[in-house]
């Protein structure tokens, strides 16, 4: 695409959109441990580094997951991201947010520590869904059983990111990486983009 890169970021439900010429192994589902099939591809991203995508599907069962890592080895420094995101061209804007990083918006007063969420490939509004998505399927006070006053702060919580995704609110993103493995699209690479800070680290 115009990026010069091509990784298919649904990769969650289509894993058919794996490259041809990927890897294909055996791989016990964790689901049912019958044999499914994991395929694995390599994409390079420009400015960045290459990416290592492995998605796995059970014929049995139909129980699908994804990974996406990065390539090489472990960098000298760590990285520290400030995105300030204001309006929909920042939103659609293709992130990489490894297992390493920590997420905060300031905003939300969020934190999500490393390793809370997997490997992700998305946009800004994609990461957005995702917290949200993450927050109900793990959180066991979300439901019919829930404390009132929990389930109208979530539902403000839920209301504040809406209005960031519609872009009617201006917002910071951080992603602090020890080990500088995420990365935040920058249209005007190799150029500084006005709209981004990075401090690198030990």
């Amino acid at each position: 695409d115009m990026h010069g890169y091509n990784l298919n970021k649904d990769f969650d439900h289509n894993t058919e959109n794996i490259k041809e010429e990927s890897l294909e192994f055996v791989t016990n589902c964790h689901n049912c441990k019958k044999e499914g099939v994991t395929r694995m591809c390599t994409c390079e991203i420009p400015f960045f580094k290459e990416l290592i995508v492995m998605a796995f599907t059970c014929a049995y069962c139909g129980s699908r997951s994804s990974e996406v890592k990065t390539g090489g080895g472990v960098p000298p420094k760590g990285k520290r991201m400030v995105f300030s995101v204001d309006g929909r061209e920042q939103l659609d804007r293709d992130i990489f947010k490894s297992e390493s990083a920590e997420v905060t918006i300031n905003e939300l007063g969020l934190t999500i520590t490393a390793g809370s969420m997997g490997g992700l490939y998305s946009t800004v509004e994609g990461l957005l869904m995702k917290l949200v998505e993450t927050f109900r399927e793990n959180n066991p006070f979300v439901g019919d059983s829930a404390d009132v006053e929990f389930t109208d702060r979530f539902n403000k919580f839920v209301d504040k990111v809406e209005k960031f995704q519609a872009g009617e609110e201006k917002f910071t993103l951080i992603i602090d990486d020890p080990l500088d493995n995420s990365w935040i699209m920058n249209p005007q690479a190799p150029e500084v983009d006005a709209s981004m800070e990075f401090t690198m680290y030990e």
